[in-house]
């Protein structure tokens, strides 16, 4: 989440929720910003050592498309 919390210009990140099961680590984040609205981000990462060996993100924000009626 270290990363995450370093975004520049004006963002920040709320985590949300972190969930982890051996080296697999997955993160949910609100990251608002004061010009851009609040936008949110699924991250899924692989740690070895302490360090972020691999991930992928997941953003969506202001306008994206809706849920899926269910």
């Amino acid at each position: 989440m270290h990363v995450d919390a370093e975004h520049p210009e004006g963002w920040s990140n709320d985590v949300l929720r972190i969930a982890a099961s051996g080296e697999d680590v997955v993160s949910g984040a609100e990251v608002p910003h004061a010009t851009r609205g609040v936008h949110r981000v699924a991250s899924f990462r692989a740690v070895r050592d302490g360090l972020v060996a691999r991930g992928r993100a997941y953003w969506t924000g202001p306008g994206a498309d809706s849920s899926p009626a269910g």
